[in-house]
């Protein structure tokens, strides 16, 4: 899960050549963990954001 993760993000989120910053923040919570995870991207344009939640 956290390879496709990087993997998309290093795929998708940035120009060649353009450094990329991804950043994790792990917390527990009892008996959970709770996982953000963020890059600083280009981002999705609209199309690509309407789509988000459709099935492939």
């Amino acid at each position: 899960m956290i390879n496709n993760l990087i993997n998309n993000s290093i795929t998708h989120a940035y120009n060649e050549g353009q450094v990329a910053h991804l950043r994790f923040d792990i917390t527990a919570h009892k008996n959970d963990l709770q996982l953000i995870y963020q890059d600083d991207g280009n981002g999705m344009d609209t199309l690509v954001q309407k789509k988000i939640s459709l099935p492939f």
